[in-house]
């Protein structure tokens, strides 16, 4: 029909969609959050080191940080890692990826300037809930389609 546009092609630019900021040295794990994260509207950016990070978020607006716990690139706490990303992003969410247990870590993420803490492997639905908690309007258009 002339002049109608489909559902799916109504969709948010890339400057209207918020952007995540996948920080993680495993390939495997970066790519299923980078194909999550896109498939659910976001724009993506990822890193694997906390350098790279800190450089990526001082050169465009990040909405969301999914920070692995055990970087192999620094040595010293991983709390670091967290404390150095809130520095550059104070208002940036930041959720830790871990492959230890998530409950362990959640106070000590909290009081560097953490939102919370997700075990890996992390399923789709686990992943799926923190973009909606943190960009509820995107996730949603995103599954209607």
């Amino acid at each position: 029909m002339p002049g109608h546009r489909a559902e799916r092609d109504i969709q948010p630019s890339d400057n209207e969609r918020p952007r995540v900021l996948i920080v993680d040295d495993n390939p495997v794990v970066q790519m299923l959050l980078q194909d999550i994260c896109a498939e659910y509207g976001w724009n993506v950016a990822a890193a694997t080191t906390v350098d790279d990070a800190i450089l990526a978020a001082g050169l465009q607006h990040v909405d969301l940080i999914l920070l692995d716990w055990q970087l192999r690139d620094r040595d010293g706490d991983p709390l670091d890692n967290v404390y150095a990303l809130r520095a550059i992003c104070p208002a940036t969410p930041i959720v830790v990826v871990t492959g230890q247990s998530p409950e362990a870590l959640a106070l000590a993420v909290a009081h560097a300037g953490g939102q919370g803490v997700v075990g890996k492997p992390c399923s789709v639905a686990e992943v799926t809930a923190l973009l909606k908690r943190y960009r509820p309007a995107v996730a949603d258009l995103a599954v209607s389609r």
